[in-house]
């Protein structure tokens, strides 16, 4: 586990969570490219992770929500590794 502080807007880092471009990449290592499968909803998707470390592959579904005070919650649930 680890802690570190940042400096932004609540906005700012879900959008660098929720990204699956080359800005996932600067903080998220193991990530190698990520796809949007599905737009379940307005607070739900399902994502196709290609990864650079085992297992290679995973498709997750990521359901978020933006509480009264800005802050953001988010859960994932992982569909299936595809080694």
């Amino acid at each position: 586990m680890g802690v570190g502080v940042v400096d932004i807007s609540s906005e700012a880092t879900f959008h660098a969570l929720m990204s699956l471009g080359p800005l996932r990449s600067e903080w998220d290592f193991g990530v190698y490219q990520g796809t949007m499968v599905d737009h379940v909803n307005g607070h739900s998707d399902i994502i196709h992770l290609q990864m650079r470390i085992k297992p290679r592959d995973m498709m997750l579904r990521r359901y978020w929500r933006r509480e009264d005070d800005g802050a953001y919650g988010k859960l994932i649930t992982m569909y299936s590794e595809m080694g």
